[in-house]
């Protein structure tokens, strides 16, 4: 069965002229009512669908997965606060959305959102690390982040 995300959830078993994408493993927040959430639940290669609104939550992915927003301008995934409690990346810094261990995830759909009127050097938006892949569409990382998107972090001891 495929669904047309412009009415999700329709599901067609056969509409030629409908675009074809495969049906998701789990919807948020229908299934779970935070990204983190479905993450954690999610198989190996599963999809995950993120119907609109916005998400206050740091994403750490840390497995192969397929993340699906409803479109940039609908689906935000926002920094939360206070940045002290945040979880830090290798070099001590908090982040939005980290990928690592080896993954190869896909996020389409979203905005990345940092922090506005805050202290703007120290927040990353979205950190690939751990010889991780990062397939990022249609996506906008957006407001006050000291690196929008970093792919691996170098750092001297």
């Amino acid at each position: 069965k495929y669904y047309n995300p412009e009415y999700y959830p329709v599901a067609y078993e056969s509409d030629d002229y409908l675009p074809k994408y495969p049906l998701p493993d789990i919807i948020v927040p229908i299934d779970f009512p935070t990204i983190q959430k479905a993450i954690d639940a999610a198989n190996e290669d599963d999809i995950i669908k993120v119907l609109p609104g916005t998400y206050t939550e740091q994403l750490n992915i840390a497995k192969s997965v397929t993340i699906i927003g409803s479109g940039a301008k609908s689906t935000i995934i926002g920094s939360p606060l206070p940045l002290e409690d945040l979880d830090t990346n290798v070099i001590g810094r908090p982040y939005i959305v980290e990928v690592n261990n080896q993954t190869e995830v896909t996020i389409k759909g979203f905005t990345i959102k940092g922090l506005e009127d805050t202290n703007c050097d120290v927040l990353f938006g979205v950190t690939v690390l751990g010889d991780a892949t990062l397939n990022l569409d249609s996506a906008i990382v957006r407001d006050c982040t000291f690196g929008g998107i970093v792919v691996g972090i170098s750092h001297i001891r």
